[in-house]
């Protein structure tokens, strides 16, 4: 039986702020939703209201509900000469109005095109739609914020260089000079080499990784895949190259290790790429940005890389992440679209506001977009601009 909850508290409100035009199947819900659970009183037309209670009386799939609807003790009732359905959702008590089978496709129709049809909630539904309103104007604003802020520059190093040592001399404070470093391009940083428009692994700190023998216990199993996962946005596909690894994690596997080919081969292959470990750039927000998925079996990965000048393909960061059994189960067009969209939430800090190409090995993704059955998937937020999937 197909129903349609009443309970639109947010309609209303949302309807004026953005001057969301109506059609009849709106009307028609908007009327019944504004009956007795707001203020008491109807202010719509008795004409629409009579129409749509037709409507019921006349579809002959609905010939048992009213029959059930006339006796007591069961979840269908008459409200007002509207046949209605009384449920628990989230164990709270919500009437419902029972659509007539002529309104139905219209119903589905306003589901996935009007903006309070979001699967995320009244507010997540809200804010997409000031994002999707009120961003491009913004934009041009922040643009200009962001134009008119003074770039740094060598003489600007200088001068806070020679502000610190005034505040030194002011305090009596002495310094070695052999034990401090002054104008360099790039420095050690939390186990980074970062500057100059580049981060990369700290050489040293990768060393101990790649000098590890191979871990007896879960504990050390553990202690090595927490330490590799720190540089895991320098890795590649890093969730699926260490899945055998994690699931000797898991609480049926001994404490002490029934060491596979599998676990060996995936020991040895991450140790591998931390050696060639890539050079990550930092983002340039004024260029567009390119976005290369892939999803297998057991996991999903991505890669956010932008070009320079000359065409080349400059590396900014790398995601993967492991699909849960049930995710594992989807079929392959939903985890491909699982991974643009998580993927998308991964770099939103980066990319926002920007243009975003999408590249997919896997092409009915392309026509997602404009699929309006798998709305749930839609990755296209307002402050997101995605120019397409290829």
């Amino acid at each position: 039986m197909h129903k349609f909850e009443s309970k639109l508290d947010c309609y209303d409100t949302v309807k004026e702020e953005l001057e969301v035009p109506s059609t009849d199947i709106e009307v028609s819900i908007e009327l019944i939703a504004t009956e007795s659970d707001r203020h008491g009183s109807t202010q719509d037309s008795e004409e629409t209201r009579t129409s749509f209670i037709e409507s019921q009386m006349s579809d002959p799939t609905l010939s048992d509900a009213w029959e059930m609807a006339r006796t007591e003790g069961n979840a269908y009732a008459i409200k007002d000469g509207v046949l209605t359905h009384t449920e628990y959702i989230c164990g709270e008590k919500v009437r419902q109005v029972v659509l007539p089978k002529c309104k139905r496709d219209e119903v589905l129709r306003v589901a996935h095109e009007i903006p309070l049809a979001g699967h995320l909630g009244e507010q997540k539904t809200k804010q997409r739609i000031k994002y999707s309103f009120f961003w491009p104007e913004i934009k041009k604003d922040v643009k200009e914020f962001c134009q008119t802020c003074k770039p740094p520059s060598w003489n600007d190093h200088l001068l806070h260089v020679d502000n610190v040592f005034h505040k030194w001399r002011e305090v009596g404070l002495a310094v070695s000079l052999e034990k401090c470093a002054f104008g360099q391009n790039q420095v050690k940083f939390l186990g980074h080499t970062v500057g100059s428009g580049q981060h990369s692994p700290d050489l040293e700190k990768a060393e101990v990784l790649r000098n590890l023998s191979r871990p007896s216990t879960k504990k050390e199993l553990r202690s090595f895949l927490g330490l590799a996962s720190y540089y895991r946005d320098y890795i590649p596909n890093f969730s699926e190259n260490v899945l055998p690894l994690t699931d000797l994690t898991k609480r049926k596997v001994p404490n002490v290790l029934p060491w596979s080919i599998e676990a060996e081969e995936a020991f040895v292959k991450i140790k591998d790429e931390l050696i060639r470990m890539p050079t990550l750039h930092t983002p340039d927000i004024s260029r567009p940005f390119w976005l290369y998925t892939d999803a297998s079996a057991t996991a999903i990965g991505a890669s956010l890389v932008q070009h320079d000048d000359v065409g080349k393909e400059l590396p900014i960061a790398f995601f993967s992440k492991k699909l849960t059994p049930t995710q594992m189960k989807w079929s392959t067009i939903e985890r491909e679209a699982f991974c643009v969209l998580e993927a998308l939430k991964k770099f939103d800090t980066w990319v926002f506001g920007g243009k975003i190409q999408v590249v997919s090995d896997h092409n009915p993704l392309a026509y997602l977009t404009n699929s309006a059955p798998h709305g749930a998937w839609n990755y296209r937020d307002g402050h997101l601009h995605c120019s397409g999937i290829t």
